[in-house]
């Protein structure tokens, strides 16, 4: 099937004690992880979207793709220029700032998918979908909590915790399940 992938922002934690202050330590670490999607390409048909040919309602399996698409597609954006304010931060301010964004296009992400209808047979892995982007969203507003107290432990045990890619398994196991039943 064709997927979209989403960059997703669980590592951008990683160069908070770094970023915009005077830590002596310097420096940031910038990695990224991707994670794929449910997805139809735009302008795709319900008779040519791969996976949603057999059983169930093609043109049901098709319109949720494209919604999915659509919510994801603006996610991509916002946090490709979200990834960019972090980068240019010269200062905590700036840099919380830019990490606020990137939390609240997490949060809006994971309230435009609630708004979608799933199909039947996807709406199981569809609420998981919606739950990993507001855990990331939450472990997002930690760091800046972390950050704006002057948290550096714990600011360090979150950047750890996205580092692991924990909080983009969820994301990317829904989105398989979610391709799993509209394949059927």
């Amino acid at each position: 099937m064709r997927r979209l992938v989403v960059l997703t922002p669980v590592i951008a934690l990683l160069a908070l004690a770094g970023c915009g202050g005077d830590d002596k330590e310097g420096g940031s670490a910038e990695t990224s992880t991707t994670t794929t999607a449910p997805t139809a390409t735009a302008g795709t048909d319900a008779s040519t979207v791969p996976g949603s040919t057999t059983g169930g309602n093609v043109a049901e399996k098709a319109a949720y793709k494209l919604e999915v698409t659509g919510a994801l597609d603006d996610y991509n954006k916002a946090q490709r220029k979200a990834f960019k304010e972090l980068k240019a931060s010269d200062d905590a301010d700036s840099f919380v700032d830019a990490l606020k964004k990137l939390r609240d296009s997490t949060n809006r992400v994971a309230g435009e998918l609630a708004k979608v209808d799933p199909p039947p047979e996807a709406a199981t892995p569809h609420k998981r979908f919606i739950k990993a982007y507001k855990s990331l969203g939450r472990k997002l507003q930690d760091g800046i909590d972390a950050r704006n107290t002057g948290d550096t432990a714990k600011l360090r045990r979150v950047g750890q915790q996205l580092a692991s890619g924990a909080f983009s398994k969820p994301i990317t196991k829904a989105a398989r399940q979610i391709d799993a039943a509209l394949a059927k």
